[in-house]
């Protein structure tokens, strides 16, 4: 029979190697543009969990043994068994670092969550063993285990755009690692690791077992919740995608009517979904304001073309036939359903509301302006001050930004104004990338 330190170095050895294959393997199926050099596979044989862990553990309890002169026949095993779980734990975190620098990848939840189903699959193999031929074995099967269970959404679970909570699932797997360390201390305390069969090996070996059952089930719970909402988004960006090109072929034709050529309709759609964000929107709320955003004019169909394409400015009685696309728009949006229209019929009714109560065609004021209106409102007027139009030029975008400035709590929510002040530089790109 080896010495204990002899069958502990055998057996991280051997997990160490499988480490090495068996993530080599992953970065070559799943990061094909990673090149096919041995020295990754040797690097992550020595930044394995494993081999990081044994010698931390044996300089750490060297150290220990040194300066306090306890063994761990003599006194506290249980002390030192918790100074074990909280320095594994710690030192968990080089060899994530570490296989993150290998891989050459950014994920680190990711990195986290391969490092800590390795460390726990050598916990419980040491658990459920009795001598190193077991342990070896018990490692084999469950690793087997894992692959046969996972192997249809492996490459869902590698995919860098999904949307898993790899942050919740790390969490389940250090609480896993835990406890499946303070089983293998109780294991050490009641000195069980004998090679015999005892009532006590039984009950832990059954505790365990039921543990790990639990965090997979919990595990699989995150990636099927992960995979039934990205079916869902999937679903809702094709839908999305399908709204768009169709109100966006009807806002260029709005565009063209009205007189307002070029990239108008983009370029508010774009600001008010970067402004919707900056609000703290969601991205899906976000997506839809840019979309709904594309037919804030679309009452204008309803205003003669001869107001629309006049040369010069309007006057009073023309003017105010102009205000009245926004209750056209209202009314012919009134007739559509979905999250999308609803939106869009807010927009076009109220985006020529003013802050102060002074716009039209309500005369609301303050928050009584829906958010969607007071976002597309200010995305609209930069986007007017700093285009051609027939009736005027275009201003510089930083005297149409002291515009918008000057009208903070007149004609634009101080908030909006604030988010836009912030994301201006952006919203100047975008104006940049889509030109008349």
């Amino acid at each position: 029979m080896h010495p204990p330190i002899v069958d502990h170095l055998i057996s991280t050895i051997f997990i160490s190697i499988w480490f090495a294959v068996a993530n080599s393997h992953v970065i070559y199926k799943y990061h094909p543009e990673h090149e096919r050099l041995s020295w990754k596979s040797l690097a992550l044989l020595f930044v394995s969990p494993s081999v990081l862990t044994l010698i931390s553990y044996q300089f750490g309890f060297g150290t220990f043994h040194q300066i306090t002169g306890w063994t761990a026949e003599e006194h506290l095993i249980s002390i030192l068994s918790q100074i074990s779980i909280t320095l594994e734990i710690l030192v968990l975190s080089l060899p994530i670092f570490l296989y993150r620098k290998v891989i050459k990848s950014s994920n680190y939840w990711l990195a986290l969550v391969l490092c800590l189903e390795f460390s726990c699959a050598d916990s419980m193999s040491t658990i459920l063993s009795v001598d190193l031929p077991t342990k070896l074995l018990a490692f084999t099967v469950l690793q087997l285990i894992v692959y046969v269970d996972y192997k249809g959404c492996f490459s869902y679970i590698m995919a860098s755009d999904n949307s898993i909570n790899r942050k919740v699932i790390a969490g389940y797997m250090v609480a896993l690692k835990v406890v499946l360390s303070e089983m293998l201390s109780a294991s050490m305390i009641f000195t069980v690791r004998q090679s015999q069969f005892t009532f006590r090996m039984l009950w832990i070996d059954f505790i365990a077992l039921i543990v790990a059952a639990f965090f997979s089930a919990f595990f699989k719970m995150g990636i099927s919740s992960a995979r039934e909402s990205d079916i869902k988004l999937d679903y809702m960006n094709k839908f999305l995608h399908a709204q768009e090109n169709i109100i966006q072929t009807f806002a260029e034709i709005m565009e063209a009517k009205s007189g307002e050529t070029g990239k108008h309709v983009r370029r508010v759609a774009e600001y008010s979904q970067l402004l919707a964000k900056k609000l703290g929107q969601d991205t899906e709320n976000a997506a839809y304001i840019r979309v709904a955003s594309m037919m804030h004019d679309v009452g204008k169909l309803m205003i003669p073309l001869e107001i629309l394409e006049k040369q010069g400015s309007l006057d009073e009685k023309e003017f105010e036939i102009m205000k009245t696309h926004t209750t056209y728009g209202d009314q012919l949006l009134s007739h559509s359903d979905g999250t999308v229209m609803n939106i869009a019929r807010d927009i076009a009714y109220e985006h020529h509301e003013k802050w102060d109560g002074s716009g039209y065609p309500r005369g609301l004021h303050g928050d009584q302006i829906s958010l969607t209106a007071q976002i597309v409102a200010v995305a609209d007027v930069y986007d007017a001050l700093t285009s051609k139009r027939a009736y005027k030029d275009a201003w510089p975008p930083e005297t149409a930004k002291a515009e918008i400035l000057n009208q903070t709590g007149k004609h634009f929510s101080p908030a909006v104004v604030d988010a836009f002040c912030s994301c201006y530089n952006d919203i100047e790109i975008i104006r940049k990338a889509y030109p008349d």
